[in-house]
């Protein structure tokens, strides 16, 4: 979850409607897995592209 928490903040600082397009489809597809502690990591990984 490192390397998805160090994307999402380059992606925020940015601003790169392409990085955070990515970063969503990856959101999108680990759905099935929200409610798993894996889940959990994800969100918080990915918290800095939270409106």
């Amino acid at each position: 979850m490192t390397l998805t928490a160090e994307s999402a903040r380059i992606a925020s600082e940015t601003g790169s409607a392409r990085h955070r397009a990515e970063l969503e489809t990856l959101r999108r597809t680990m759905d099935p897995w929200r409610d798993d502690p894996l889940g959990d990591r994800l969100d918080q990984a990915l918290a800095p592209l939270a409106p």
